[in-house]
């Protein structure tokens, strides 16, 4: 370049300046754009920097003019060069960079209007009071009406944290509704300017609050995923993060989660990269914030488990006392997309499946074979069962295991981590999950092991409770010795050995880890149904699957109330199963002591472990529970009792029904209305009335 061009200068009122942008090599530059005047009907672009190159004086100008920014006043610029940015590119274009001889001289006589012109019809200006503020999201609220989003700039420039109470203005920022809120939310183009003494302000943030920035999970997505955010997808990323912060206490969980409530892959894995500097010199054609019209927002919106509970309490808040279940669908406000559930799987005290998150815990029931306990669950499909007095929870239809996000663990050494002994044991049954008198959790399986014969073992280690079933080789290694003998049980425990005579008992070593063969996972234990009973034998321990029918306390309590759902203690259960609905054939009573169940919903399908045939001598066949029973929740049937307001008697006459040559229907008589008794004459078929024949 030759030193005529290296002479340059323009002039021209300062319209515009970007924040400074941290490029790769550790080059930072910010630009200013200067709008047409007299000598210079173009507007120009100059890239300013603080290199230790340019003149002392230089220096000093730029960082003041960075951090004070006199908009709307003339500055005049020599010694400049042009250079092409984004060369070979649509984006392609000259701007004016400085020299180490450049000078910059501001008029100190121009006076500074109101409202300097936006670089875009989309961008506004505003002026107001920081009154709250989360520097870590980059989310702050101005005149605590407007919300104001940096997070786009946050880690990349040298957007500043906005301290309570200071005065700022926001320039060149879309104005987006969301939720009914007004949000300024900044692009490239955007500058945030600090109305404080210029000895109080600082060019680049503290180490401090880059490296909190460069933590939090939005700022982490939004820089890692590239372009493409629109303002609607970059505030729904903001409001779910909000949501999950209360729920889950580290970034890296929150970051996962958030990454699932990605619609699509466009916005999962965007290839294209973000350009602050086109932002900045182009806004119309290369800021990906406002959207076209009739775009999808590519971010689902989060409930909370909290707000899910809420919308639980209000929808049923009108349901009955009856001491059946009922089953309801839940409608949510869909606006902003189909709302995310999540929670992590497990158990409350008293062996119940929950899903809960730091704040709340609810009561879930559904069909969760192979999946582990602590592992996040995303609720697709749910519908909410309630029973004595309202209490409530969810019955869970369709979901999908996103895993537990556990941190990967150290590469160990083997040589030192060699297992000296490992034991294979194949399951016979297992218990549902139960407490000791200390309240810790555990559940018994009785297997057989290759060297010890039949044994019951004792397992604290819930978490591949729902992978262990019955038939499957279990292998148990450790470095230790896997087992230890336990000497005395507990007094209820000694019911196992009516069934299976003087069995030992063991209790896994709590560091045995449990291996089970992907082969041994699509094993399952022998299951009967109810339609041929007299095939199941007896006196041995056999699973059932059949159709809820009706269920009821057996101890005569007269006054049902939440408190039994609650209460620890077992309770004496009749339940009653068909095979099929509408066939009354089918139907036998099974007498259960458990926790009070939850599930039953008529026309629901269970599966129901362990239990043991009976004929009394009457020839009745029923069922009853031993100490190894459980309760499991299969499917719900097209004819569970859901509630439906639009559902009514005459929708049963539809032609389908009418034209059929048979309908069976199960209907149930609650009261007697009214009962009229005709006698009709055996010889003329009159209705007799008054004793003689009409």
């Amino acid at each position: 370049m030759s030193k005529q061009e290296t002479k340059l200068t323009v002039s021209g009122n300062l319209a515009a300046i970007s924040h400074m942008f941290y490029l790769s090599k550790g080059n930072k530059i910010f630009l200013l754009k200067l709008s047409p005047i007299p000598d210079n009907p173009t507007p120009v672009h100059v890239i300013c920097s603080l290199s230790s190159n340019l003149l002392t004086t230089t220096r000093d100008h730029c960082k003041t003019i960075l951090l004070c920014p006199p908009l709307g006043q003339i500055i005049s610029i020599s010694h400049l060069k042009l250079v092409t940015l984004h060369k070979n590119t649509t984006s392609e274009v000259e701007v004016y960079q400085l020299t180490k001889h450049s000078t910059i001289q501001v008029s100190p006589h121009s006076t500074t209007p109101t409202s300097p012109p936006s670089p875009s019809p989309h961008l506004v200006s505003y002026r107001g009071i920081v009154t709250s503020s989360h520097p870590p999201s980059g989310c702050y609220t101005l005149d605590k009406t407007v919300f104001l989003a940096t997070s786009l700039l946050c880690a990349v420039t040298n957007m500043p944290c906005l301290p309570l109470a200071t005065t700022v203005t926001v320039h060149n920022a879309h104005l987006a509704k969301f939720r009914g809120r007004k949000w300024l939310v900044m692009c490239g183009a955007s500058f945030v300017q600090l109305h404080e003494e210029i000895g109080d302000l600082h060019v680049h943030p503290s180490q401090d609050e880059m490296d909190r920035n460069l933590a939090n999970p939005v700022i982490n997505l939004v820089q890692e995923l590239g372009g493409n955010w629109t303002c609607q997808e970059i505030l729904l990323l903001l409001e779910n993060y909000k949501t999950m912060e209360k729920c889950y206490p580290e970034n890296i969980i929150i970051q996962k989660l958030l990454r699932v409530t990605f619609l699509n892959e466009e916005v999962k894995s965007s290839t294209s990269v973000r350009s602050l500097s086109r932002e900045f010199l182009n806004h119309n054609n290369f800021c990906p914030l406002m959207a076209p019209a009739g775009h999808n927002a590519g971010v689902r919106p989060v409930h909370s488990l909290e707000l899910l509970k809420e919308i639980i309490d209000n929808n049923i808040s009108e349901a009955g006392v009856d001491d059946q279940p009922e089953e309801r669908e839940i409608e949510f406000d869909v606006s902003g997309g189909l709302p995310l559930i999540i929670g992590i799987f497990g158990f409350d005290h008293n062996g119940r499946t929950v899903l809960k998150d730091q704040k709340t815990t609810l009561l879930i029931v559904g069909h969760f074979d192979n999946v582990e306990v602590g592992q996040f669950l995303e609720i697709q499909r749910l519908t909410v069962a309630s029973e004595l007095t309202c209490h409530s929870y969810i019955i869970v239809h369709k979901f999908r295991s996103l895993g537990s996000f556990e941190k990967i663990p150290p590469t160990l050494n083997t040589t030192n981590c060699t297992s000296s002994d490992v034991r294979v044991c194949q399951v016979i049954v297992k218990s549902c999950v139960r407490a000791d008198s200390k309240g810790r959790q555990y559940f018994l399986m009785i297997c057989d092991e290759e060297e010890e014969g039949k044994m019951i073992l004792k397992i604290w280690d819930l978490k591949k409770y729902f992978l262990i079933k019955q038939n499957q080789k279990l292998v148990f290694s450790g470095v230790n010795s896997c087992f230890t003998k336990i000497e005395s049980v507990e007094s209820e425990e000694f019911v196992i050995r009516r069934h299976f005579g003087q069995v030992p008992w063991f209790e896994l070593t709590r560091d045995t880890s449990i291996k089970i063969s992907e082969v041994d996972l699509k094993n399952g234990a022998a299951v009967y149904n109810l339609t041929n009973v007299e095939d199941i034998p007896e006196e041995e321990l056999v699973n059932i699957v059949g159709v809820v029918v009706s269920k009821s306390l057996e101890d005569g309590a007269k006054s049902l109330n939440s408190d039994i759902i609650c209460d620890s203690v077992s309770k004496k259960i009749q339940l009653t199963l068909m095979d099929q609905l509408g066939h009354e054939n089918t139907q036998y009573c099974f007498y259960l002591t458990l926790f009070y169940p939850l599930g039953l919903v008529p026309g629901s399908r269970v599966e129901v472990t362990s239990v043991i045939k009976t004929i009394s001598k009457k020839r009745q066949t029923y069922f009853h529970s031993t100490t190894f029973t459980t309760l499991n929740y299969v499917a719900a049937s097209d004819n569970s009792n859901r509630n439906n307001n639009n559902f009514s008697l005459s929708s049963l006459q539809c032609p389908s029904l009418l034209s059929s040559s048979v309908v069976e229907l199960l209907v149930s008589l609650e009261k007697v209305l009214s009962l009229v008794v005709m006698v009709e004459c055996g010889g003329c078929n009159s209705t007799v009335v008054g004793g003689r024949c009409s």
